[in-house]
Order: C-alpha cells, then sequence, then structure tokens
C-alpha cells in the first residue's frame, strides 16, 4: 500500500473575479435607476406666453314681447284654413273659412285632397335650384327658412286652386259660409300662451318661471262665436327681455350693442341693448327689427352672450401659483436696492451688513423679498437713524415661474380674466412677465431656481 508523500500540499481554488462582468452590472443597474427615476419624476413642460382673450359666453332666457293681438271668431261653423303660421298676410289674404252649415266644408276637404297631387312641380324646382346655389355650411341655420318657403310655394298653389273651385260652386245668396280677412296686415299665428297682452312696464320676475307655461294651438274643426280664432303680430318691431341679478348689472352696463346668438337657429346678430329698471329689479332689453316670424311662437328664447373678450397675455390655470413673501417698508431701503442688516458679533458690538435682496413686486408702500433670503426677526436699520425694523410680515403674491434664462424664476402676474382653462393677465408689468416669454406649464413641477433641461 502506498503512501501519499509528506511534502505534498493541497492547493486551495481560487475564486476568478470577471471584472468586465462587475462593471457592466453596475452600468446596468445605473441605467435601471436612472430610467426608474426618469419615469417616476415630473418633468417640467414649458409653455410660450403669447397675446390672447378669453370670450365669456355665457346662456339666458329671455322673454319676448311683441306688437301683437289676439282675435275672436265672427261666426260659429266648420273651419277651413288656408294660411299657414308664420304667414305674411294683407288684410286681403283668406286666413280660413266659417261654413255654418258644413256642406261646403265638406266640398272643400274633397277639392283639396285631389287639388294636392297637382302641385306645380316647377315651382318647387326652381326653389330648391336657388337654395342650391347659395348654399353655404357658414349659414347652414337658413336651410329652415327655405323649407318653409318651399311649403309656401306648395300650399299657397293648392289653396288658389281649392278657393277658385269653391267661389265657382257658391251662389250669391250662399250666408252661410265666411272668408275671414285678418283685420290688419301682419303675421299669422295660431298658437296663443296667455301673456299676449303683457307690456313692457308689466314685467315682474315671476314671468320667467317657466314651470306652469303652457301654449294652447288655436286650430279647430269646429268653431264657435268669439272663440279665439288667431294671433296676429302686426309688427316686425319686437324685444326681449332678460332679468339680471346685481352680478350681471356689472357686466352688460356699458355695452350699446351685444354680440347675440339663437339657441334654437344658430343665428348671430349684433344687436342694439341697454338696461332697464322696472320696479326693484333691472333687465337687459335687446331691441330687434327683424326675425319676428322665425320666433313667432317662442315666447321664452335662448341666447348666447358674448360678455366680455379681455385682451392681454394668456397663460394655462396650471402654471400660476401663490407665495409667501416678506413685505419689507420702502423707506428701509437704502441707494442701489440695499438695506442694512443689524446683528450682534460675539462680544456684543452692533454691526451692519450691506444686503441686496432680489425685489419680486413693489407697491406704494412696500417690497416684496423672498423669504429664503432674510429669515423673521432680523432687524433692518433704516438709514441716517437709529429706527429699525424687525423682518416678519407677509405678503401673498400671485405669479408663475419663468424659465428663459435656464431655470425657475418668480415672476408676479395680475389677472384681469379667466376662462376656458386660461388667465389673462396685464402686460407690460415691470415684475412680470412679456410676449413670448417661457414659463412653466404646471408649477407643481419646478421650485424657485431649479435647472430647466
Amino acid at each position: 500500500m502506498s503512501r501519499r508523500p509528506d511534502n505534498v500540499k493541497k492547493i486551495q481554488s481560487r475564486i476568478n473575479i470577471n471584472i468586465g462582468l462587475i462593471v457592466l452590472i453596475v452600468i446596468l443597474i445605473y441605467i435601471l435607476i436612472t430610467f426608474f427615476i426618469y419615469l417616476t419624476q415630473k418633468r417640467t413642460k414649458v409653455y410660450q406666453v403669447s397675446m390672447g382673450s378669453i370670450s365669456q359666453d355665457s346662456v339666458y332666457t329671455g322673454f319676448a314681447i311683441r306688437d301683437e293681438m289676439i282675435v275672436k271668431a265672427p261666426y260659429s261653423g266648420h273651419v277651413n284654413y288656408f294660411s299657414r303660421k308664420g304667414e305674411r298676410a294683407g288684410m286681403d289674404s283668406v286666413l280660413f273659412t266659417i261654413d255654418e252649415t258644413g256642406s261646403i266644408s265638406e266640398q272643400i276637404n274633397l277639392i283639396t285632397g285631389s287639388v294636392q297631387a297637382k302641385v306645380d312641380v316647377e315651382k318647387l324646382k326652381t326653389s330648391l335650384s336657388d337654395f342650391t346655389l347659395v348654399y353655404s355650411d357658414d349659414t347652414f341655420f337658413e336651410i329652415y327658412a327655405d323649407k318653409e318657403k318651399l311649403y309656401d310655394v306648395m300650399y299657397s298653389f293648392i289653396y288658389d286652386i281649392t278657393l277658385d273651385q269653391i267661389d265657382s260652386t257658391l251662389t250669391a245668396d250662399n250666408t252661410f259660409f265666411h272668408k275671414i280677412n285678418p283685420v290688419r296686415s301682419g303675421i299669422i299665428s295660431y298658437t296663443v300662451d296667455g301673456y299676449e297682452n303683457i307690456k313692457e312696464n308689466e314685467i315682474t320676475p315671476s314671468l320667467f318661471n317657466m314651470t306652469d307655461y303652457s301654449i294652447s294651438s288655436l286650430q279647430t274643426s269646429v268653431i264657435t262665436t268669439n272663440d279665439d280664432a288667431y294671433r296676429l303680430i302686426y309688427d316686425d318691431y319686437w324685444s326681449i327681455y332678460f332679468l339680471l341679478d346685481d352680478d350681471k348689472i356689472n357686466s352688460f352696463k356699458d355695452l350699446k350693442t351685444i354680440g347675440t346668438e339663437f339657441i334654437s337657429t344658430g343665428i348671430s346678430l349684433t344687436l342694439p341693448c341697454e338696461i332697464i329698471n322696472i320696479g326693484e329689479n333691472s333687465y337687459l332689453k335687446l331691441s330687434l327689427n327683424s326675425y319676428a316670424i322665425n320666433y313667432i311662437d317662442d315666447r321664452f328664447i335662448n341666447v348666447k352672450f358674448t360678455e366680455s373678450s379681455v385682451v392681454g397675455l394668456k397663460i394655462p390655470v396650471s402654471s400660476v401659483l401663490k407665495r409667501n413673501f416678506y413685505t419689507i417698508p420702502k423707506e428701509y431701503i437704502t441707494g442701489g436696492d440695499t438695506f442694512m442688516l443689524e446683528s450682534y458679533d460675539s462680544n456684543g458690538n452692533v454691526t451692519f451688513t450691506a444686503v441686496k435682496p432680489t425685489i419680486y413686486y413693489e407697491d406704494e408702500s412696500f417690497y416684496y423679498i423672498s423669504t429664503k433670503e432674510l429669515e423673521a426677526g432680523n432687524l433692518i436699520r433704516k438709514k441716517d437713524s437709529d429706527e429699525t425694523f424687525a423682518v416678519g410680515t407677509i405678503g401673498e403674491l400671485t405669479g408663475v415661474y419663468c424659465v428663459d434664462r435656464g431655470y425657475a424664476v418668480f415672476r408676479k402676474v395680475d389677472i384681469i380674466d379667466e376662462g376656458n382653462g386660461y388667465y389673462i393677465v396685464t402686460r407690460n408689468n415691470k415684475y412680470g412677465i412679456s410676449n413670448y416669454d417661457r414659463i412653466a406649464l404646471d408649477y407643481t413641477t419646478v421650485s424657485e431656481n431649479q435647472l430647466i433641461n
């Protein structure tokens, strides 16, 4: 049996360290950490200041007053209508007929049915062609007016033939059949709502309560003497009234005209306006001399007003913050915007240090200094005087972070209007921002003096 030589030594295995692998792992960890920080940190987005305006559009409901009257039926009997709602009628126009016996009314119905198949197609084609030639997307609302014109062409043709045929069958002694003409020229309607006789000086806030409001139709097959027969609007001049609260009075008080859009039709007009007082209440009055026919059956009219259009520097709401500053009386600032900070050395001797702070704003009495440049309780000595001022009084400023220099600097802004997620602020402010300045879009993503990448 052989023996292991005594001089044989056991060699321990070495750990081979791959420096390249370690470096690679470290770099990978660094990249992962950097990427994580990039994903999780808030990044500063920049917004470039520009001139702009904000138009405040508000929708109001107005009460319409017209020169109108309700006309009673002069006879009782069966009714056949020959003028449509919203039609302009002269005094020789036939609005409807009243047949006291009913026999002629039956003939009218038969004649009307047969005539409808003979509508003048050429007139309809001409009207459609005219509409096509002038159509524009910008005036789409006019399609409703053209629709009414087509109806007028069709029904006037039907009514004319029907009346001609009835006239040929009537005998001279037929005293029980009556053609009803308007009592005066105007626009015809066959609806009523009970507000036809309201005058301007009778307007009250209760009229604007639409809870129990209703419209009744006057069109019927049989009518009785002194029943409401039709409503006649005899003037194109009409008015719309809007009840104003105290806040809205100031919005309209200086206006002579106002941009108005009618919600139901999309018609936009610039109309004369004025504020009138009736009793203890104030109303905005719009005066119109057209379009009465478009809203013949509308007592309550919804319109959109462009109340104001303020021009200034337009900035996002998200960029605006409020910050506290120390307020230092102006008389404590010496020449060159410096002041003397009073303190005591280790021996109790008074020492003075000249400090030139950053001034963020000034009003008639104070300079606004960053709270990071001074400490509460610091004493400031007035020039050529023994008077001192203890730092500590706080004032608040509204502003944004301007990043034009590559780092964030607070700039004060004066807001003059707000809407649609933006503020309009004054320009040419000594401590403010200017057109084309770059500011932080979201003030929460940046802090004072932070470098902006």
